[in-house]
C-alpha cells in the first residue's frame, strides 16, 4: 500500500495524506492483521494528523473487531482520552458520540476517565472545565461502583457544579439513601436536586418520606424533583404537589411545575398546563407549551 506522502512527518491539512489515512483505515477494517503494524507506526509518527481522520472513521463506521482495536490503540496512546476531556478540542455532542463508541470497545473507559479526574488541578479553570466534561461523559455510561471512590472526593469540592454532577452519579451507582441524605442538604440547590434525581425509581418507606420532606424545599428545582420521584412511585400525593406548585404565586415554581408535568407525560395535567399558557410570565408559558407538546406526542400513536 502507498502511504501518505512524507510518511513520518506532520501532515495536518494535507488532503492527499488524509485520503491515504482513510484508505489505510478502511483496509485495516477488512484485514486487521495485515495492516495493524502500519497503523501503529502511523499513530506513533503522525498521531496528531491521523487522529481527526481516525475519529471521523470511528464515528461513521459500523463497529467491528478492527474498530475496537483502533479504539484500544488510541486509548493506549493517550490521544483519544485527551480529545474526549478537552472542551476546546471537540464539542460536547461529538465527544459524547465518540465516548459511546469507545466505551462499547472498552468498558473500562469510565474508570480511565475517573482516574484522569484524580490528576486534574481542581483550582485551575482548565482543570475544572475538564472535570465537568468527564462527569458529563460518565453520566452517559451505565452506573458503576468502581468510579465511586473518585466521585466521593468531588463532594468536598468548593465548585457546586462539580458537586451536583458527582452526587447524581454517586446516586446512580450506589443508591445509598444515607449517603445522599447528607448531600441533599447541600447549600446549592443543584446538588440537592441531583441527589433526588439519582434516587428516582427506588422505593422504600424511608425514601418516600424523604421525597415528601424534600417537596417542601424552597428551591423549585429541588421541590419538583421530589414530586417527580413520588410520581414515579405512583404516590397519590404527587399530582397534588405538582398542581399546588403550579398555582404558586411564584412564577419560578409555576415554570418548574409545568416542566415536571411534561417530564411525567401524564394527560391528567393537560388542563392545568393549558391554564398556565395564559400566564403573564414568558418562562411559565414556554414550560407549559413544551410539556403540552411532550404529552401530546405520547398520546399520538404515530409518535411511538
Amino acid at each position: 500500500m502507498n502511504l501518505a506522502p512524507g510518511y513520518g512527518e506532520t501532515l495536518s491539512g494535507n488532503d492527499e495524506a488524509k485520503a491515504n489515512y482513510l484508505h489505510l483505515l478502511r483496509a485495516f477494517t477488512f484485514d486487521p492483521a495485515r495492516h495493524l503494524q502500519t497503523v501503529r507506526l502511523l499513530l506513533n509518527d503522525c498521531g496528531q494528523s491521523l487522529l481527526p481522520v481516525a475519529v471521523d472513521f470511528l464515528l461513521s463506521t459500523p463497529r467491528s473487531p478492527a474498530t475496537d482495536t483502533l479504539v484500544h490503540l488510541l486509548l493506549a496512546q493517550g490521544s483519544l482520552t485527551s480529545l474526549l476531556i478537552d472542551p476546546g478540542a471537540s464539542s460536547a455532542g461529538r465527544a459524547l458520540s465518540l465516548a459511546r463508541v469507545a466505551y462499547a470497545a472498552d468498558p473500562t473507559l469510565d474508570l480511565r476517565l475517573a482516574q484522569v479526574l484524580t490528576r486534574l488541578d481542581p483550582h485551575s479553570p482548565e482543570g475544572r472545565c475538564q472535570a465537568r466534561r468527564i462527569l458529563f461523559l460518565l453520566d452517559a455510561f451505565p452506573p458503576s461502583k468502581r468510579t465511586l471512590p473518585v466521585l466521593m472526593r468531588l463532594l468536598r469540592s468548593d465548585d457546586s457544579s462539580l458537586r451536583s454532577k458527582a452526587v447524581k452519579l454517586i446516586g446512580a451507582g450506589k443508591r445509598d439513601l444515607q449517603v445522599l441524605h447528607t448531600y441533599a442538604h447541600d447549600a446549592d440547590p443543584r446538588v440537592r436536586a441531583n441527589a433526588l434525581e439519582s434516587l428516582w425509581g427506588e422505593d422504600t418507606p424511608e425514601l418516600r418520606a424523604f421525597f415528601h420532606y424534600a417537596s417542601l424545599d424552597p428551591s423549585p428545582r429541588v421541590a419538583v424533583n421530589a414530586a417527580i420521584g413520588l410520581y414515579f412511585l405512583q404516590d397519590r400525593d404527587a399530582p397534588v404537589l405538582l398542581e399546588r406548585m403550579a398555582h404558586s404565586p411564584d412564577p419560578r415554581f409555576q415554570a418548574s411545575a409545568a416542566w415536571a408535568m411534561g417530564r411525567c407525560r401524564d394527560p391528567a395535567f393537560v388542563t392545568i398546563l393549558r391554564q398556565l399558557l395564559e400566564s403573564p410570565h414568558p418562562v411559565v408559558r414556554r414550560s407549559a407549551l413544551r410539556s403540552l407538546v411532550a404529552i401530546n406526542g405520547r398520546r399520538d400513536p404515530a409518535a411511538g
